[in-house]
């Protein structure tokens, strides 16, 4: 019995390329994908996790008591306790997006 034939070198390719990035819907994302967001509310930051490797990450440095709260996008921290969660957060690897607090006008 014969081995089977080796793919042809034509067949094969050792070049690399960069996939387009898509959303679950199969759209093309147009901003860069975030793990986390922390957004400026006044005095404090919002912490509103975007991703679920940013939520099983904030989850390993809350209490589970707070999960839900996490979830819902309702955790808010003082600036200097969300600058160190922050700099955590990109040691570990996560994506983070800042947003200045957003204010709308009461009438157009």
């Amino acid at each position: 019995m014969t081995p089977p034939q080796a793919a042809t070198a034509k067949s094969v390719t050792t070049a690399t390329t960069k996939a387009r990035r898509k959303s679950p819907n199969g759209l093309r994302k147009r901003a860069p994908f975030m793990d986390i967001w922390l957004i400026g509310t006044g005095d404090s930051i919002q912490i509103r996790p975007a991703s679920i490797h940013g939520m099983l990450w904030l989850q390993t440095h809350f209490e589970d008591a707070h999960w839900d709260a996490l979830a819902t996008s309702q955790v808010r921290l003082p600036q200097l306790d969300a600058e160190v969660l922050s700099q955590d957060a990109k040691n570990a690897g996560m994506s983070l997006g800042h947003l200045s607090a957003l204010s709308v006008p009461g009438r157009f």
